[in-house]
């Protein structure tokens, strides 16, 4: 008997060019100096249709801006269903393990405004 293996080696991502384009443009648009534009991308789909691969491929884009771009995921998970906003709490949380990792000078800075934004529903952040 005969066994042959095929293998492939993901060059680049395939099939998903629009997808990349509509990314690689939201990131454009926050970076455009002035606008300061706040975007949220939030990828949906079938389980192994390639969301987390999709999303990678802006990973090293942003982390590579020199105004301290970063990319943060989450994902739900079929098991923590029960857990309302799971995943945005998880990329929220490994968005605060980098800011922490900054400094406190800048925790100081984003606690500032965070404050000044939210007023007195900064504690919904204390909810997530």
């Amino acid at each position: 008997m005969t066994i042959n293996k095929l293998r492939f080696h993901l060059v680049h991502l395939l099939g998903r060019d629009e997808e990349v384009k509509n990314l690689s443009a939201c990131l454009e648009r926050m970076m455009q100096p002035g606008r300061q534009t706040k975007e949220l991308v939030m990828i949906s789909g079938y389980s192994g249709t390639g969301k987390t691969t999709l999303a990678s491929t802006l990973q090293t884009k942003v982390n590579s801006v020199k105004e301290g771009g970063a990319f943060v995921t989450g994902k739900f998970d079929q098991f923590r269903s029960g857990e309302p906003l799971s995943a945005i709490s998880q990329a929220f949380g490994e968005l605060c393990r980098m800011i922490v990792k900054k400094g406190a000078t800048l925790c100081k800075e984003i606690e500032a405004v965070l404050r000044a934004e939210l007023k007195n529903e900064v504690y919904l952040l204390t909810q997530i």
